[in-house]
C-alpha cells in the first residue's frame, strides 16, 4: 500500500511539473506574438522615425509607437535563436503545449482521485 501511494505521489508531483511546464511555455509563446504583433503594427512609424533623422519633434509625437517598438526589437534580441519565430510556428508550438498541458491535467485528476481513495 505504501509503495502505491509513493508511485501515484511520484506521478503527482510529475504531472504538477508537466503542466507548469507547458503553461509557463504558453506565457511565453504569447508575450513573444504580442510583440511580434507590436513590432508589425508600429514598423511604418519607427521607419518614418529613422527617415526624419531621429527627429526629436517626431520622437514626442510618436512616442509610445516607437517605445512599444524599441520593447518588441530588445525582446526578439534576448531570443535564444537568432531568428524570430513564425506566428503560425508559434501558434502550432501554443496548440501542441496546450494539447499536452490537457493530457496531463486529466491523467492528474485521475491519480489524485486514487491518491484520496488509498
Amino acid at each position: 500500500m505504501k509503495a502505491l501511494t509513493e508511485k501515484l505521489s511520484g506521478r503527482f508531483n510529475e504531472l504538477s511539473d508537466e503542466m507548469r511546464k507547458s503553461e509557463k511555455r504558453m506565457v511565453e509563446i504569447g508575450a513573444l506574438l504580442t510583440h511580434i504583433n507590436n513590432y508589425s503594427r508600429t514598423k511604418k512609424v519607427y521607419e518614418a522615425y529613422r527617415k526624419s533623422g531621429y527627429s526629436r519633434k517626431f520622437f514626442e509625437e510618436h512616442r509610445e509607437e516607437i517605445q512599444i517598438h524599441k520593447a518588441a526589437k530588445q525582446a526578439f534580441e534576448q531570443l535564444p535563436e537568432s531568428k524570430v519565430p513564425s506566428r503560425r510556428s508559434l501558434n502550432e508550438e501554443f496548440h501542441r503545449c496546450l494539447s499536452e498541458k490537457k493530457k496531463a491535467y486529466t491523467e492528474y485528476r485521475q491519480v489524485k482521485k486514487r491518491c484520496r481513495n488509498t
